[in-house]
């Protein structure tokens, strides 16, 4: 039975170790950076987003980070792209997606599950023919171009999620006056 539920922890010990070194990471940084004297919010700079959030805003952007932090261990560490991983995938962005309170919102979380899971599926499958033919230069190229955009479109999807729940905020600020 322990090994049921040791297995699947196994086979993200990339993604968790990954984002738990991304969290102390960003947490030394945003204390070390915040503990210096500051004479008004504005000299804060990054870490203000984080200012008003509620606990449901800040569990998205969490989420959000777990979502970069899966996508770059899973290419980083060559992992796999088995039932695992798509299960820890499609539950990111289930909860990511059910927090958004909006069917486009949802929508929009499983249509980004959906292209990160094929992607992601692609890579593997470009990397295991790289390793069984041999590297070609434009598979290989291929593959590392695939890469490069899967990374840039998990970090321009994760700063659009924080200026949606700025922008949410925003609109609640405008309300209040």
């Amino acid at each position: 039975m322990s090994n049921y539920l040791l297995y699947p922890v196994l086979e993200l010990k990339g993604f968790i170790l990954f984002s738990m070194g991304t969290l102390v990471f960003l947490t030394v940084c945003s204390l070390f950076i915040m503990g210096r004297k500051k004479d008004g919010i504005g000299d804060f700079g990054w870490q203000a987003l984080l200012f008003g959030l509620n606990r449901r805003d800040i569990f998205r952007v969490a989420l959000g980070i777990s979502q970069v932090c899966f996508v770059f261990s899973s290419i980083v560490f060559k992992v796999p792209m088995g039932i695992v991983q798509i299960a820890a995938l499609a539950v990111l962005c289930l909860v990511r997606g059910l927090l958004e309170f909006s069917l486009a919102g949802f929508a929009g979380e499983m249509l980004y599950g959906l292209m990160m899971g094929t992607a992601l599926f692609v890579e593997n499958l470009l990397r295991d023919y790289m390793e069984e033919t041999g590297a070609e230069l434009y598979i290989g190229l291929i593959w590392g171009l695939l890469c490069l955009f899967v990374l840039q479109y998990g970090i321009y999807y994760l700063m659009k999620g924080l200026e949606r729940i700025l922008r949410g905020h925003e609109r609640v600020g405008k309300r209040r006056k």
